[in-house]
């Protein structure tokens, strides 16, 4: 038996029940018989989760581009706020080469959030974060890193895994003329987007916002 529940981002959670603690779950997605291997945590970790989000979940961000704007946008937008963001330094831009914040830094000041350029092994911990959360970063997490949190660290990588990992995504569908887009969401671990994937969405060319 499946239940599923939407969580108002777009993204369907599916919850198998009755399963071991942790199960491979296959399902077909409506209309498009588009087959995905969906893998989740059940049982106590699963309810913390569920029971922190209702509430008040402790989270970082760590992006760096327009696509992680989108993300903090939508997310903030549904009251879920970062407690800390990082970032990638400010770089040299214009004939000038004056140095400029990328455009999450300029949101987290913009909103009122903790923002830092660099990684601090001591002050993560000292966030005391449930969960940190990774899009479009720019840079490879260490193991160190990425099992700080509780529960552990998510990326919401821009295409189907595993067809396009790596570090340009969207590009590379782009060039490819890929007809086939979405979003998924995976644990993170020590290789290039091969952790497990949580959920993948399709979605129809030309109903995501423009960012280029």
């Amino acid at each position: 038996t499946i239940r599923r529940v939407s969580d108002g981002i777009g993204v369907e959670k599916i919850f198998p029940l009755n399963l071991p603690s942790i199960e491979k779950v296959q399902i077909l997605k409506k209309p498009k018989v588009r087959r995905a291997k969906l893998y989740y945590l059940r049982d106590k970790t699963s309810r913390e989760i569920k029971k922190k989000m209702m509430n008040e979940l402790n989270w970082v961000f760590l992006g760096s581009s327009e696509f992680s704007v989108l993300v903090l946008d939508e997310l903030i937008a549904r009251g879920l706020s970062p407690s800390l963001v990082i970032t990638t330094p400010d770089k040299p831009k214009g004939r000038k080469l004056v140095l400029t914040p990328n455009p999450v830094k300029v949101w987290a000041e913009k909103n009122g959030i903790k923002v830092d350029t660099k990684i601090d092994r001591s002050r993560l911990e000292a966030e005391n974060a449930d969960l940190f959360l990774v899009t479009a970063y720019g840079k490879i997490l260490k193991k160190e890193i990425f099992e700080i949190p509780k529960f552990k660290t998510l990326n919401i990588h821009p295409s189907l895994l595993p067809k396009y990992r790596g570090a340009s995504p969207m590009i590379s569908q782009i060039f490819s003329n890929e007809k086939e887009i979405g979003t998924s969401i995976m644990l993170i671990d020590e290789g290039l987007d091969t952790g497990s994937v949580l959920s993948q969405r399709e979605v129809e060319i030309g109903v995501t916002p423009n960012i280029f």
